[in-house]
Parts: C-alpha cells; structure tokens; sequence
C-alpha cells in the first residue's frame, strides 16, 4: 500500500506540479471572494409567505404605503380615518396606529381666504 502511495505522489508530481495546484487555490479563493461580494449586494431574502403573494393582512382603504429599510415593518396611510398604520411583517400584526384629527372642510375653505 505504501509503495502504490508513492508511486501516486510520482506521477502527480510529474502530472500536476505544484504551481497548478497553487493557481487552482488562488483561483478558489478568488472565486469564493467574488461569490461574497456578490452576496453583499443582493437584497435579503423574502419570506415564503411574501414570495408567495399570500394575504399577511387586510387594511381598507389605503392611501399610501412604505416598507421600512430592513422590510420588518409597512407604514400605510388610511385616507378615510385620517391616520397611519404600523404593521409589523414578521408577527402579521398591527403595532400601533396613529390618528391626526380631521379638518372640518370649511376650516380649510377659511385658511384659503385670509
């Protein structure tokens, strides 16, 4: 067993120098660097149930929406209560609601004409 080990390392040694070897370990390594930055500028991951397209939740009546940087958290302005929705993705629930009073039309129709 030995002598078959040998003459292995022989013949890789005349096959195979080592600066193959050594430019196939800089080309993985170069390969696993590129494959790191890459990773770096792709965006995180979605759930399954937001790839999927699946109801998380149902708000009526929204103006407008944002998703917060980190996708955790959707901010929807509802146009009929005057107010704004936080709604946490990851727990599918309703965190807090903000509501502004409404301004009667005629306070507005006033402001326009002092």
């Amino acid at each position: 067993m030995s002598q078959f080990l040998q003459v292995r390392q022989s013949l890789r040694e005349a096959f195979y120098p080592q600066e193959i070897e050594q430019e196939r370990r800089q080309k993985k390594q170069q390969l696993a660097e590129e494959r790191n930055a890459l990773r770096e500028t792709l965006s995180a991951p979605v759930s399954r149930e937001q790839a999927s397209g699946d109801l998380l939740a149902e708000i009526a009546d929204i103006h407008d929406m944002a998703i917060s940087r980190d996708g955790n958290t959707l901010y929807a302005a509802i146009e009929d209560t005057n107010s704004i929705v936080v709604f946490d993705l990851g727990q599918k629930k309703i965190l807090h609601t903000f509501t502004a009073p409404i301004a009667k039309e005629k306070s507005v129709q006033t402001l326009w004409w002092l």
